[in-house]
């Protein structure tokens, strides 16, 4: 039936403001769309999500760093921008920077990163956090 594959992202990224989930879209690297086949919403106010799709395409799978992000720690965050901030949606905005400081938040999680040449802008919540090793 094809290749399994999971998307983890932000839980506001996939329910509609009035709480009720919406058939969600998941566009790969090379352009192809596929449908969630399944998602999961972390609890309470966690704002985590982990979406499934099927592909008999190959998608290269990011490794997950378990270790403790460090101050300082070289990180790349990259996503996409709200239409009112970008035109072009061909391809991602990456920044790189430094972790400043982790520290909890009522929704699971909270980074203060000190950016090194563009900013994060509003859209790009639920795109991937890696070291520069390419981990997640």
């Amino acid at each position: 039936a094809g290749n399994a594959y999971c998307v983890l992202t932000a839980k506001h990224n996939v329910i509609l403001s009035d709480g009720q989930g919406t058939s969600i879209k998941i566009q790969t690297s090379d352009g192809e769309v596929h449908e969630a086949i399944h998602s999961k919403l972390a609890p309470g106010n966690v704002d985590l999500a982990v979406l499934a799709f099927e592909s008999n395409r190959f998608y290269t799978i990011p490794s997950i760093n378990v270790s403790p992000l460090k101050k300082e720690e070289k990180l790349v965050v990259a996503g996409f921008p709200d239409a009112d901030i970008r035109k072009d949606f061909s391809t991602a905005l990456v920044t790189q920077g430094t972790l400043d400081v982790q520290k909890p938040s009522e929704q699971g999680y909270n980074f203060v990163y000190k950016l090194v040449n563009f900013p994060t802008a509003p859209g790009m919540s639920g795109g991937p956090i890696l070291d520069l090793t390419g981990s997640l």
